[in-house]
């Protein structure tokens, strides 16, 4: 495992169309992305947990994978976006003062959206943690 501080990515429908109970955890789980290209697919989930903290976590399946070094055909990463930079992100993404983060990106940072997210994240200078595998 891999981890390292960066800021990074994120699917198109009502944020309570996207929600969903992540199997690994309790908290409401939005799908930002799930997209099939070919023999290759790209998904992207977001959440909060109990802390406030914003966890985007994403996985590539597929030949395309093996261009980033995976030999097994999957690619798995994991971010976190403390709590306390959560206002900061909400305005990096055109929100308000009190938005919901997680309405925030369903509705305005899904689908090939979500690949912006990513780029405008991994730019912004917020501190991110990410683990890859």
């Amino acid at each position: 495992m891999l981890i390292a501080n960066e800021g990074k990515h994120l699917t198109d429908q009502e944020p309570e169309d996207h929600k969903e109970k992540n199997p690994q955890n309790s908290f409401p789980t939005i799908t930002l992305r799930s997209i099939r290209s070919g023999s290759n697919s790209f998904s992207l989930r977001a959440y909060v947990d109990g802390a406030g903290c914003l966890h985007i976590d994403g996985q590539d399946l597929g030949p395309v994978t093996a261009a980033g070094g995976s030999d097994d055909g999957e690619y798995e990463y994991f971010k976190t976006i403390d709590a306390e930079y959560i206002p900061q992100v909400i305005a990096l993404l055109g929100g308000k003062p009190g938005d919901d983060i997680l309405e925030l990106l369903a509705q305005r940072w899904s689908g090939e959206r979500s690949f912006e997210l990513e780029r405008l994240l991994s730019e912004s200078g917020i501190p991110i943690q990410v683990s890859v595998w």
